[in-house]
C-alpha cells in the first residue's frame, strides 16, 4: 500500500502481462488490493519434498508458461519428481494471470478433474 499507484500498476502490468485493464472487474479487484490491503500474518511456508511426497490425495497443477514470478517448465518439473502421481499441466502462452486469461478452459479442467476424482 505505501507504494505509489504508477509502481503498482507497472508491477501488476508486468506479473499479468500486459496494461492493468480497470474496467475489468478482477483486475479492479486485484488493483485495489494492493492499495488497501496489507498481510499482519506471516506467509504460508514452502512444502518440503517430504511433505510433497506425502501427499495421498489427487493434486492438479495449472502453471503459467509466461509467468513473470515462477518458470512454469521448472516448476512442473519439480512437482512431478515430488508428488506422487500429480496431473500438471502447462499452459505456454499463460502469464501469471492465468484464471483471467484462461477462464473457460481452466474451469473445465479442474471441474472434469475434480469429476474424475470424486469418491
Amino acid at each position: 500500500p505505501f507504494l505509489p499507484r504508477s509502481l503498482r500498476n507497472r508491477m501488476l502490468s508486468t506479473i499479468g502481462g500486459g496494461p492493468v485493464d480497470l474496467d475489468d472487474p478482477v483486475a479492479r479487484m486485484i488493483s485495489e488490493a494492493t492499495e488497501h490491503y496489507a498481510v499482519k500474518l506471516p506467509p504460508p511456508e514452502r512444502l518440503t519434498g517430504t511433505q510433497l511426497r506425502g501427499l495421498h490425495m489427487p493434486v492438479y497443477a495449472a502453471l503459467a508458461g509466461r509467468s513473470a514470478l515462477h518458470n512454469g517448465a521448472r516448476a512442473a518439473a519439480v512437482a512431478r519428481a515430488e508428488i506422487p502421481d500429480p496431473t500438471i499441466e502447462l499452459w505456454p502462452n499463460a502469464t501469471h494471470s492465468l484464471p483471467m486469461e484462461e477462464t473457460a478452459p481452466l474451469d473445465r479442467t479442474i471441474l472434469a478433474f475434480m469429476a474424475a476424482h470424486d469418491s
